[in-house]
């Protein structure tokens, strides 16, 4: 049987490591972190979870594409289907953003007024309907600007 002895490197210096032997005290010594099975478990659920979280974003557009069309085919409310649309910002903040930073707490309160404004444009504005989806459009480029 071979050893599996890897070069690695260690604060500049060239160092041999063998894992067959390599035990947790050796490993420290070398500062090389050894992960614990349940830091593996955890870093596997939280790729399974980024998984479950991109998937729902990348099906938000076409859901929300399904319902406002037929909502507006079948029961002719074009009008409140719009809100629909609503749910691809509001899914990407749900699933993508830490409300941890100011940045993160503005922009998530941008995307709300955004909607607000959409709707209220909308409805209050005769006409307003056919060019307020501009709106939507401060969305991402407030994301850009803010980096979140």
């Amino acid at each position: 049987m071979s050893k599996r002895i890897t070069k690695i490197i260690i604060d500049g210096k060239e160092v041999e490591v063998d894992f067959d032997t390599l035990n947790s005290e050796d490993a420290k010594k070398m500062g090389i972190h050894v992960q614990t099975e349940d830091e593996l478990n955890e870093i596997k659920r939280k790729k399974m979870v980024r998984k479950v979280k991109d998937k729902i974003i990348a099906v938000t557009p076409l859901l929300s594409l399904f319902v406002y069309l037929m909502l507006g085919f079948l029961l002719d409310l074009w009008t409140w289907g719009a809100l629909a649309f609503t749910s691809i910002p509001l899914s990407w903040i749900v699933c993508n953003l830490s409300l941890k930073t100011f940045k993160a707490q503005f922009y998530a309160v941008l995307v709300v007024a955004v909607i607000a404004g959409f709707f209220l444009v909308g409805f209050l504005i005769p006409g307003g309907w056919s060019w307020s989806w501009v709106l939507f459009l401060l969305i991402p480029i407030a994301a850009i600007i803010l980096e979140v």
